[in-house]
């Protein structure tokens, strides 16, 4: 069981929250990472648009990927 369901299940924990409040807070947690996963699609995607147009060096100020990173996608 994972820490999060523990604490759920914990009366003291039902005092300040929901039932439906825990569930909102959780699904709003599973859309953020989502949202940062997209995110970090579209970077690797400009990131291997601009392989051969810009340095590497460039390409990692302009989208924030790591050089190592940008490296890998030459391959």
């Amino acid at each position: 069981m994972k820490n999060s369901e523990k604490v759920n299940e914990d009366p003291r924990f039902r005092e300040f929250m929901t039932k439906e409040e825990d569930e909102r807070k959780i699904r709003n947690t599973e859309l953020y990472a989502a949202e940062e996963k997209g995110l970090l699609q579209g970077k690797i995607e400009i990131a291997k648009n601009l392989l051969g147009e810009l340095s590497i060096e460039k390409i990692s100020e302009v989208t924030g990927l790591e050089i190592e990173e940008i490296k890998k996608l030459e391959s």
